[in-house]
C-alpha cells in the first residue's frame, strides 16, 4: 500500500496535524506570529478555549523538539499545499504512534527525524501533543511505515536544522 500522497487522502484529524505543523513552522520561519494566531484559533474551535492553548504549547514543544535536534533538514509543504511530503507523514507517523503508545513504532520513526539524543524530547513532546488531540477526538490512525526517501511532491521547503529557534 502506497502512503498517501495528499492531504486529501487524510483524516481529519491527520490534515489537522499537518496543517497545523505546517503553519507553526512557517511562522518560525517567516517570523510571522499570524500562522500561530490561525493555529490558536482552530485549535481551539475543535479543542476549546483550554484544550486549544493546550494543545498550541504542546505543539511549539514538538517543534522546538524537533528542530533542535533534526538530524537532517525536515521538509514541509507551504499552510495551503494539497500535497503531503515524506517527511509530514512522518511526522503524523510519529504522533499516531504516540497516540497509540506504541513506543517501538514511535521510537523507529523518531530516528528518522531527530538524532538520538533528541529522541527523549521528541517523544516526550510528541506524546503530549498527541495525547492532548485524542483527549479532543482527533484519533490519528495506523497507516503503514513511511519510506526513508522523499515523496517528491510539490514544492517542499526546509525546516531548519537546530539551529532553529
Amino acid at each position: 500500500m502506497r502512503p498517501p500522497a495528499a492531504l486529501s487522502e487524510l483524516t481529519e484529524a491527520e490534515r489537522l496535524a499537518v496543517w497545523a505543523f505546517r503553519r507553526w513552522v512557517a511562522g518560525h520561519a517567516r517570523g510571522d506570529c499570524g500562522h500561530w494566531t490561525l493555529v490558536l484559533r482552530e485549535f481551539t474551535r475543535v479543542c476549546g478555549g483550554r484544550g486549544g492553548r493546550d494543545c498550541v504549547a504542546a505543539l511549539a514543544a514538538f517543534v522546538r523538539a524537533l528542530c533542535r535536534h533534526a538530524g537532517q533538514v525536515i521538509a514541509y509543504h507551504e499552510p495551503c499545499c494539497p500535497c503531503l511530503g515524506a517527511d509530514e507523514y512522518r511526522v503524523i507517523s510519529f504522533l499516531a504512534a504516540c497516540q497509540r503508545r506504541d513506543w517501538g513504532c514511535a521510537m523507529a520513526l523518531g530516528e528518522t527525524l531527530v538524532v538520538a539524543e533528541g529522541i527523549g524530547d521528541a517523544l516526550a513532546a510528541g506524546a503530549k501533543l498527541s495525547q492532548l488531540l485524542e483527549r479532543w477526538g482527533q484519533v490519528l490512525p495506523r497507516r503503514g511505515a513511511p519510506a526513508a526517501g522523499r515523496l517528491g511532491l510539490g514544492r517542499e521547503a526546509d525546516l531548519a536544522s537546530p539551529t532553529l529557534h
